[in-house]
Formats: structure tokens, sequence, C-alpha cells
């Protein structure tokens, strides 16, 4: 099992340095971790394209926060591993033939995501099966990056 993930404000939470972690008021994301998931599948709406889907990344799910991690009450939290070499953001998902696809795909396995806007329950899903195997075929046909730049890993370590 994998995990389907709308990531709203990726791009603010990058800058941010607000990595690690989704949190979210809904014990669907606590179930969701429950399945041990392999990797969290991260989505979004492109700047300009209403309507239409990014598949942004794969991040690589950690059954445990990382240490200093502070929990809030009532939020459940699904973690991943930022640093880990198979989280990446696909650098060339966003071509009008991407979005088309991966909107093609949400929309045939998940409309119910879509038609609650991907909002509080609906921006997560569990992926399994045949779903899952497409995404996988889908995101074959794109480059990756690391999530966190190899030389700011180096700094880091």
């Amino acid at each position: 099992m994998d995990v389907f993930y709308y990531w709203k404000n990726h791009e603010q939470d990058i800058k941010a340095g607000r990595l690690g972690h989704f949190a979210s008021t809904s014990e669907k994301l606590q179930e969701m971790a429950d399945g041990q998931p392999e990797f969290i599948w991260v989505f979004k709406t492109p700047q300009g394209h209403k309507g239409e889907l990014q598949l942004i990344g794969r991040l690589r799910w950690l059954p445990q926060p990382l240490k200093g991690f502070h929990r809030e009450a009532g939020q459940f939290y699904l973690h991943y591993d930022a640093r880990h070499a198979d989280s990446m953001l696909f650098s060339d998902s966003d071509s009008a033939s991407a979005l088309a696809a991966t909107t093609h795909w949400v929309s045939h396995h998940f409309p119910h995501m879509r038609s609650a806007n991907f909002k509080g329950v609906h921006a997560q899903e569990a992926l399994r099966g045949q779903p899952l195997k497409e995404l996988k075929a889908l995101a074959g046909g794109f480059s990756g990056r690391p999530l966190i730049p190899v030389d700011v890993v180096a700094d880091a370590g």
C-alpha cells in the first residue's frame, strides 16, 4: 500500500523548511500510517491550471517521526524521510501532456476526491492494486530530483 496525498502548499512548506510530516485533524491520516505505506505520492493543482492535477513527487514513508518532532494535540501525522534518496520531486510532470495524464488517472480512480476539491478527508487516499500500478507507470515517465538537494543533505550530515 502507498498513499495519495494532495499537498496544497508544497512550495511554501519546502521554502519554510516544513518537511518530514503531514498533519491533519482527520483520523484517516493515522489509518494510512497504520497501513505502513512504502511511499506517499504527492499531488497539487498547478497555478493557473484549475481543474488539472500534477504529480509532484514521491516521498519515502517513515513509521515514526524524526528526532526533535513535537506532536500537537488533536493532530494526526503521516511522516516521511525528506532526505532519503527515494524521496523525490518530479521535475517534468508539469507539461500539458503530463497534467492531462495525471488528471485523467485521478478522475478515473478517485472521482470522489476531485468532486470534493481535495478538502479534508478527501485530500488523502490509500493506493493499492491497479491504481498504484498505473501510477508507478505514469511516474516512470518523469525525471526526478531529490526533495532536498544532495549538497544540502551533505551540509546537514
